[in-house]
């Protein structure tokens, strides 16, 4: 018996044309599966950037809310090269830096030898006294708005992480004034303004002394020194830190340079007088993806809007 055209042993075959058919459109399954697969992990991504946004934003609402003092996030980008001789490996990332309000400071640095004094600070009592110089330190924060710097060394003071004491002479801590003049317009004598029995010249509870903390200078700071700083200049101190995952920045302007730029958002600031502080502005994110060309841009992922730091809103 014959057996009809396409059948082996009663079994039906496939013919070439049918097998080229099934093997292209597993192909393109497959193309459609690894596409699917890359846009649903940008997806996740995206939205994790944004999040993790907002809930920086969301500490330093806190804070002020609670604490009833000044808070804002600074935003920063920074554009770094993989290898250092190959401009095209070039790879961008933003950094968000929320710091609070901490005190004053309260006698201008140029008096005391260039410490930053805030005399309603206890530093003597909870830092340290001494230290290495080229110890790691921490920083100072510049507050006023009008103080916004274009990148990070400019709008922050690297301190030594110990403090330091200074010897006024004749002069008196809030009076700013001489101790002679002093006596005379209150009748005093000279020991009201010091410790009478002081051993040493370490007075720490010494009307004659003031305790500060010295501009570091390790790992080569070029910022804010204490000549930069004036009397009654409010300084804030880091409370969170936050760094977008390589390939994202704040706002839409590329960074241009290796070091910390401020980004087209700058600062989002919160008012202690509100009861429900709210965010001064509403930041953008952007991610680094190439053009038509193969150069990367920033393309808007989405913005961090007020209602995203609401605890009841699930982002």
């Amino acid at each position: 018996m014959a057996l009809k055209h396409g059948q082996r042993g009663g079994r039906a075959a496939f013919t070439l044309i049918e097998l080229l058919v099934v093997i292209g459109l597993m192909a393109m399954l497959a193309t459609l599966s690894v596409a699917g697969y890359g846009a649903a992990s940008r997806g996740m991504a995206d939205r994790g950037v944004i999040q993790n946004t907002a809930a920086t934003l969301r500490i330093a609402q806190q804070t002020c809310q609670l604490e009833r003092v000044p808070t804002k996030v600074l935003f920063f980008n920074q554009r770094l090269l993989r290898d250092k001789h190959d401009e095209s490996s070039e790879v961008y990332q933003g950094t968000a830096i929320a710091i609070k309000q901490a005190g004053r400071i309260s006698i201008d640095p140029r008096a005391v030898g260039g410490l930053l004094v805030d005399e309603f600070a206890d530093w003597h009592q909870s830092y340290p006294m001494s230290g290495s110089e080229n110890s790691p330190g921490m920083r100072f924060y510049r507050m006023r708005l009008t103080d916004q710097q274009s990148d990070f060394e400019k709008c922050s003071a690297l301190v030594q992480p110990f403090v330091t004491h200074y010897p006024l002479g004749d002069y008196m801590i809030q009076a700013g004034t001489r101790i002679d003049y002093w006596c005379t317009e209150h009748r005093k004598t000279a020991n009201d303004n010091r410790s009478p029995n002081a051993p040493s010249s370490y007075v720490p509870n010494g009307n004659n002394y003031v305790w500060g903390f010295k501009v570091s200078t390790a790992g080569g700071s070029s910022g804010l020194d204490g000549t930069s700083w004036h009397a009654g200049d409010p300084y804030g101190v880091e409370i969170a830190r936050f760094d977008l995952p390589v390939g994202y920045i704040f706002g839409t302007k590329a960074p241009s340079d290796n070091k910390l730029e401020a980004a087209s958002v700058k600062e989002v600031s919160f008012d202690p007088h509100d009861l429900s502080p709210r965010p001064s502005h509403e930041p953008e994110v952007s991610a680094m993806r190439p053009n038509a060309s193969g150069r990367l841009v920033p393309k808007k992922v989405d913005t961090v809007t007020e209602r995203m730091l609401r605890d009841d809103t699930n982002n």
